[in-house]
């Protein structure tokens, strides 16, 4: 069956569903249902008086100007191309969403709704709906503009289906946002894997952004196997592409893992220094940041200053209605080490134990090795070896996993 009668089944199909109404409806006096339901699903040639009486039917009009559709597909390619290379794309967006009419009722059309699906989550429901009716390359766009958004929510058929899509796509983009579904799940090794094809494709693209982009990945993914030295070469690698480009306030993710991985170093007038930067020179001061400067500030016995990071972490955390359960935890463990003699009190070993469980659940494995050293000292302190040993194991056991 050619693509076209895949194209107009899947446009009458999407449109059908926006209004709500059922197959029986739409063709009343025009065709049977089950003819409808093949016309759908792209498994006859329909006849164009039929096809011409639905779409009346719906109340749409199919754009068959050979000028327009030869002059949108170039501008679609032109945002597509902005994506793939990190560009600004809000007002190429605006220009195509004045035609969001003719789009939709295109060829162009299922094109012009993966871009939408990005913004709109409903016209991501509604292409779910149509997605087997998509070509290969169409598919495998749509899957990894899903996956930019869906880091935790993965099945593993999804993911395997996410790692195929990013294949399909060929580019830097698609195999970076691998690399961050890779770090969520804690797989550093196979981000090592793909350096070399990374590298290299960004380079034969020309494209900067992805390049810096892989050495921020990666660097974390030192970070969090406790490998501070190699962190420290590829975030230095980010910071000499970036700086005097306008992908500059990227580098406020590297001061601040900077920062935060010198507090586990015992460098805290250094990492205040770095996480001063991220504050000063971007203007960005999270409830995650606050964070980090109280704990390298409590741990200089500074506790008054320290608590004055601490209000203002609070405060943002009060005002975001999507705060992180481990993130309450985190400002909680960290006013209990404002008092004496935390360490031997069972109720903060009870909170530690809950911030291990919530870390794992909300973030990526590596986020505990920022408590590896307070986890154990806490577990020793309170005679408690046998976990103490058990947790060392077990992050271990992560690093020689990806180092294989």
């Amino acid at each position: 069956m050619k693509s076209s009668d895949c194209l107009i089944g899947s446009l009458l199909k999407l449109e059908r569903t926006k209004q709500e109404k059922s197959q029986r409806e739409i063709c009343y006096g025009i065709c049977v249902p089950s003819y409808l339901s093949k016309i759908e699903k792209g498994s006859v040639s329909a006849d164009k008086k039929i096809l011409e009486k639905l779409f009346q039917k719906l109340e749409i009009h199919y754009e068959i100007n050979p000028e327009f559709t030869t002059a949108y597909r170039v501008k679609l390619e032109e945002y597509y191309h902005k994506i793939y290379f990190n560009f600004e794309t809000e007002e190429c967006y605006q220009e195509l969403l004045k035609k969001d009419m003719e789009l939709s009722h295109s060829e162009l059309a299922i094109d012009w709704l993966i871009i939408k699906s990005q913004k709109d989550e409903y016209t991501t429901l509604l292409l779910k709906e149509i997605e087997n009716q998509m070509t290969v390359k169409q598919k495998s766009k749509f899957q990894v503009f899903c996956g930019q958004h869906n880091f935790f929510d993965f099945n593993e058929e999804e993911f395997k289906e996410f790692e195929e899509a990013c294949e399909i796509l060929n580019q830097s983009y698609g195999y970076l946002l691998l690399c961050y579904q890779y770090l969520s799940r804690g797989e550093y090794a196979a981000i090592h894997r793909l350096e070399n094809r990374i590298t290299t494709m960004a380079l034969q693209e020309g494209n900067l952004f992805s390049l810096a982009d892989y050495y921020m990945v990666k660097g974390t993914a030192y970070g969090c196997l406790d490998m501070d030295e190699m962190m420290m070469d590829y975030y230095g690698r980010v910071i000499s592409l970036l700086e005097n480009t306008g992908w500059r306030e990227r580098l406020v993710d590297i001061y601040y893992n900077i920062g935060a991985t010198l507090i586990s170093l015992k460098n805290y007038n250094v990492a205040l220094t770095y996480l001063g930067k991220a504050e000063v020179e971007f203007g960005i001061c999270g409830s995650s940041l606050y964070h980090k400067k109280a704990i390298a500030l409590i741990r200089m016995g500074k506790i008054e200053e320290a608590t004055i990071e601490l209000d203002q972490m609070k405060n943002v955390m009060e005002k975001n209605e999507l705060t992180l359960s481990a993130d309450w935890l985190k400002y909680q463990e960290a006013c209990m080490e404002c008092h004496e003699g935390y360490l031997h009190n069972p109720e903060y070993l009870t909170l530690l134990e809950e911030l291990i469980e919530a870390i794992k659940k909300d973030y990526h494995f590596g986020h505990l090795y920022f408590y590896k050293e307070i986890i154990i000292d806490t577990y020793v302190a309170q005679r408690k070896y046998k976990k103490a040993l058990e947790f060392e194991q077990k992050l271990s056991l992560v690093v020689r996993k990806n180092n294989t």
